[in-house]
């Protein structure tokens, strides 16, 4: 049990990690110190005030599009293991049941009528 919740608590963090050095990668370069005087004064303790773009850019752009990343990651390994068990094979792959075909069919749905120039997430989401 100690062994489990060690590996847990190093993967979360691994994640955490992952996330927050995502924060500053981009078109718009920002330095890692911004990056962290913008976290700290989200999170309520004051700092240094930065640029009003950098707020913007990295709580409207950046940080929605790591965390869409991470659970769009979690939601592919529970997909897969459901599908290894419900088949009882370890090999079983996403093209057994057609869901690779299924999913190309619903992005393209979504880029033909249009909703992904309409709504942010609808491509992300199909």
């Amino acid at each position: 049990m100690t062994r489990w919740l060690w590996f847990s608590a190093a993967c979360a963090l691994l994640l955490a990690s992952a996330i927050v050095a995502s924060l500053w990668v981009g078109a718009a370069p920002i330095e890692s110190d911004a990056v962290f005087r913008a976290l700290w004064e989200r999170a309520g303790f004051d700092a240094a005030g930065s640029p009003p773009w950098v707020d913007t850019v990295l709580f409207r752009i950046r940080l929605p599009r790591a965390v869409c990343a991470a659970l769009v990651g979690g939601a592919l390994a529970v997909t897969g293991c459901a599908l290894q068990g419900l088949f009882r094979n370890p090999l079983a792959d996403p093209g057994v049941l057609g869901v690779s075909s299924g999913a190309a069919l619903a992005a393209v749905t979504c880029i033909y009528l249009g909703l992904a120039a309409r709504f942010a997430w609808a491509l992300p989401v199909a």
